[in-house]
């Protein structure tokens, strides 16, 4: 598991004119939560629970198992005739306000005629007229990953005050395993995000980079896929209630690993997957490409940033689970979380969690 925790480019701020992508309404703050704390089994550990709970009470909490594993709690002296049983209108009174909505990038097709400012993984990004391709702290050209039309494309609502972003990472020094910043230097600036509040056509280009800038540096250019949005609701992980809903992590509870508190996790799977109208299964939920919404964490804990300058929650930009709609791939099929402010649009974050 890696986090990090990087720098943004200078903002685009738009140019005087009329813009076709005009920015978004105002922002919305989002609440202060309680402090991040780990709750996952791995390795013997999960092995004890296993032995402790027999694969009966395995069968009956499907929500606790991701990748074939064993996915639980710490193991806690909890008893569970101490910890009372969850209903299901107990749980959906907790839930139903924490609803958020998210919007889910599927294959779509192959080409677009509009591609320039299309929401694309890999290909030819698209820049403001002038700008120059991002290179990182050692000097090589980075990768791009991905562009998304946000003021188009996404679906959901609040949204950030962006129209139209660009994703690039190197991986030759990227951030998957930062340095710690020592002596007033910075973490090492491997990957970068360019925001536009707005852009039209006559103000995008190709961004290429210069012919004599790449001598003797490489970077991997992606084969372009494009996109279908779909508008779903989204409901925090098992491990998102720590920070999104104390009460009901303490009222499961969350750091306890006896029988009654994985019935209650079931319990608590199956409401949010009624609410939220789940496609996938419960130890599934928000996996995928999406924007917006809450993050699938595939391997706990919930290590969603706060903003360097306000101390708030940051939003989730963008989460690039393993799939078909891009090639870009990190560790082994690790998914890349990228946030921004809600308030602070200079200030971003990428993460990284894996199996």
């Amino acid at each position: 598991m890696a986090l990090v925790s990087g720098p943004t480019s200078p903002m685009p701020w738009a140019s005087p004119g009329a813009p076709e992508l005009p920015a978004p309404g105002p922002p919305s703050r989002t609440p202060t939560p309680s402090s991040l704390s780990p709750h996952l089994l791995e390795g013997a550990a999960a092995g004890r629970c296993v032995s402790r709970l027999g694969l009966d009470a395995i069968a009956r909490a499907p929500s606790l198992r991701l990748h074939g594993r064993l996915r639980s709690p710490p193991m806690s002296k909890a008893r569970s005739d101490k910890i009372d049983a969850l209903s299901a209108d107990e749980v959906g009174r907790w839930l139903r306000p924490l609803i958020r909505q998210r919007t889910m990038l599927v294959p779509g097709a192959s080409s677009r005629d509009d591609s320039l400012l299309a929401t694309r993984f890999g290909g030819v990004p698209t820049g403001r007229g002038g700008e120059q391709w991002p290179i990182c702290d050692r000097g090589h050209l980075l990768s791009f990953v991905a562009q998304v039309n946000h003021v188009r494309d996404a679906r959901h609502s609040p949204t950030l005050g962006i129209a139209f972003f660009t994703f690039f990472y190197c991986w030759d020094c990227g951030p998957l395993h930062p340095k710690k910043p020592r002596d007033g230097i910075k973490e090492r600036e491997g990957f970068r995000v360019m925001a536009y509040p707005s852009l039209s056509p006559s103000q995008a280009c190709e961004l290429r980079p210069e012919p004599d800038a790449s001598k003797g540096y490489h970077w991997q250019e992606f084969e372009p896929r494009f996109v279908t949005p779909r508008l779903e609701q989204s409901l925090p992980d098992d491990v998102g209630f720590e920070v999104h809903c104390p009460p009901l992590w303490d009222r499961v509870p969350g750091n306890s690993g006896a029988r009654q508190a994985w019935e209650n996790w079931h319990v608590v799977a199956r409401v949010a997957s009624e609410l939220t109208h789940a496609r996938e299964k419960p130890h599934s939920r928000n996996r995928g490409v999406v924007l917006g919404g809450y993050p699938n964490w595939v391997n706990g804990p919930d290590q969603t940033p706060r903003c360097t300058v306000c101390g708030e929650l940051m939003e989730l930009l963008l989460q690039l689970s393993p799939s078909d709609v891009t090639d870009a791939s990190w560790g082994d099929v690790w998914t890349a979380y990228l946030f921004m402010c809600r308030t602070h649009l200079k200030e971003v974050a990428l993460r990284f969690q894996g199996t």
